[in-house]
């Protein structure tokens, strides 16, 4: 996973020092899922998949309070959530996959595992691929399921997929790496030209607290909103009362 910037190889270790059998995802995983909620054709609010990544059912309510770093790695995974649809947005997004150099072998399978649950995640909300002008969209969903068949058949039981020649298999596997990106800015183009998946940016979910800023700041230092004020007069107080806020919020939910 050479090339993540900062905030992903803080998120990767933090992942990792979850047990293997908490059922928390991986980082390629997360990031797949990510890529699914973000060009599903409906918004899927926090809420609903926050829980997913920690290993629990979407119908439970995020509990964070279990492990000393799980209100760290909540602001991690949002802001990799606002990475990752700021760069799909600017067309630059490339999925993080994991690259095994020994065998000079790309693994994106977990990567697709984790699109995979974004897509069970909102499952009746891809019906909406059928009012696609562009057949390129249908076609692009299908690729993906085909590959995520490939990946991990049980998340896709019950779901009818074309039938592919083995020889037409093996090319779409052979081409996943590739095809995978360009499949999900297919997709992405295609729901935010209907104006339906209502993609946002995390600054709209995440409370300013876990804004990122170069430096923890004092009580009694300037207050980074540039206000001339100390923090404790200025924004302090309001990021406690958004922490307070985002917590109630997650215990209701």
């Amino acid at each position: 996973m050479a090339g993540l910037s900062r905030n992903a190889r803080e998120l990767n270790e933090l992942l990792m020092d979850y047990p293997a059998d908490s059922g928390v995802m991986w980082l390629s995983q997360f990031d797949g899922f990510v890529a699914g909620l973000l060009v599903c054709p409906d918004t899927i609010l926090p809420s609903t998949w926050l829980p997913v990544v920690m290993g629990q059912d979407e119908s439970d309510r995020p509990d964070f309070s279990e492990g000393p770093n799980d209100l760290k790695l909540v602001g991690l995974l949002l802001r990799h959530y606002d990475a990752v649809a700021r760069a799909l947005e600017k067309g630059t997004y490339t999925p993080i996959f994991d690259y095994r150099a020994e065998i000079d072998e790309t693994f994106w399978q977990i990567w697709m595992q984790g699109f995979v649950q974004a897509v069970a995640v909102s499952r009746g909300s891809w019906g909406k691929l059928e009012e696609a002008d562009d057949e390129l969209v249908p076609s692009a969903f299908t690729s993906m399921m085909i590959l995520a068949a490939n990946a991990d058949p049980e998340w896709l039981d019950g779901v009818a997929l074309d039938e592919l020649s083995e020889e037409d298999e093996k090319e779409l596997i052979e081409q996943a790496p590739d095809l995978i990106p360009e499949s999900v800015f297919t997709l992405y183009d295609w729901a935010r030209s209907r104006d339906v998946a209502d993609v946002r940016s995390a600054a709209e979910i995440v409370p300013s607290f876990m804004e990122p800023r170069a430096e923890k700041v004092g009580r009694n230092q300037p207050c980074p909103c540039g206000s001339g004020k100390k923090y404790k007069k200025c924004c302090g107080p309001k990021d406690a009362e958004a922490l307070a806020e985002f917590m109630r919020k997650g215990a209701a939910a």
